[in-house]
């Protein structure tokens, strides 16, 4: 996906009531520092479908972990908002540097972050097994 295919028009962050001071490129989404704080704007190019299951799952692991990112509500609710025929979310920046596998202590900090979101998500699997059996009588 490319960057030059976003829409940085007023109209889009006008949906989710943000101001843009500044948007800078990272990745495939963008940095925006907002006048309520940073946050990413990423443009899905996947089914809604997947986009609430994502969103379902971080909700869950957040309950015990709440290292992970979050999605900023548009002004109608959703986490989501179609511009232009294309959909796009806004995600709260979350504080973070990137960690070295040549430093001992990223690494013990590192695993042990890993094993506290894996025990957050214990459970998981089985909710979801649950809603896909509601929504579609299919077997997970």
């Amino acid at each position: 996906m490319e960057l030059i295919e976003y829409n940085l028009e007023d109209e889009l962050f006008d949906k989710y009531n943000l101001k843009v001071l500044e948007a800078v490129p990272n990745r495939k989404v963008f940095s925006i520092l907002t006048d309520k704080g940073e946050k990413y704007l990423k443009k899905i190019d996947y089914p809604i479908k997947e986009l609430y299951f994502i969103y379902n799952s971080l909700e869950y692991i957040r309950k015990s972990f709440n290292r992970v990112v979050s999605f900023y509500p548009a002004k109608n609710g959703e986490i989501y908002t179609n511009y232009k025929g294309k959909n796009y979310v806004i995600l709260n920046k979350i504080e973070g540097r990137e960690g070295s596998f040549l430093n001992p202590v990223d690494i013990l900090y590192m695993t042990s972050a890993i094993m506290e979101l894996h025990s957050a998500s214990s459970g998981l699997k089985e909710v979801l097994r649950k809603a896909l059996w509601k929504e579609t009588g299919q077997e997970l």
